[in-house]
């Protein structure tokens, strides 16, 4: 059991209405990092507390918590929610409308749909895929997911492969920074040919 809520001592950060599916995400976490900065996050996850001393801090504690989550609604969404009672019900609710599961739908198409782009730099599209995958439940196939057929470079897919199946993302990205690292090196050596510069920044 956490202590008491605490006033931040800096200013709190904005958080913009949820009004649908789309916002959904960034409004989690930006709520989150509201209700940490307060000291009210407890109560989204925590048992009521089995002695009496506790109960009035829990009810005060749930009550601020309920409180930011309803101010953080749209006016449309408002009155779907306005009806539970406790902060962790409230929490919950939004979170069985438009959480996990629908992402992991979205972003495992997403996924499987990701072709390598090469006016993009590699870091960053690899950064998108692992996202992608990480929602989507598909973490551990990163390595069918980098493939000539979706564009890939031929020499990342080699170097993926050669280290076998279910790699670790950890490993894919250390193959991936070393290509772009030779890469810059390169770009530094005035007599090399044209076309091997920024093949991995996106130029």
């Amino acid at each position: 059991m956490s202590s008491s809520a605490i006033t931040p001592a800096l200013p709190l950060l904005p958080v913009s209405p949820l009004d649908g599916e789309s916002d959904y995400l960034r409004w989690k976490e930006s709520v989150l990092l509201r209700l940490h900065t307060l000291g009210l996050a407890h109560v989204l996850s925590e048992e009521e507390p089995e002695r009496p001393a506790g109960e009035m801090q829990r009810a005060r504690d749930d009550a601020l918590c309920r409180g930011h989550i309803l101010a953080t609604l749209s006016d449309r969404l408002l009155p779907v929610y306005a009806h539970h009672a406790t902060a962790s019900a409230f929490w919950q609710a939004v979170g069985l409308t438009y959480g996990v599961d629908t992402e992991m739908v979205v972003s495992s198409a997403k996924a499987s749909a990701l072709r390598y782009d090469e006016g993009k730099p590699l870091l960053e599209q690899l950064a998108l895929l692992e996202a992608l995958a990480t929602v989507g439940k598909h973490l551990g196939c990163m390595d069918l997911y980098i493939d000539e057929t979706r564009g890939f470079p031929s020499e990342l897919v080699r170097k993926v492969r050669k280290r076998g199946p279910n790699l670790r993302m950890d490993e894919i990205w250390k193959i991936a920074r070393k290509l772009v690292e030779g890469d810059r090196s390169i770009e530094i050596d005035d007599d090399s040919p044209p076309l091997k510069r920024g093949r991995w920044h996106g130029e």
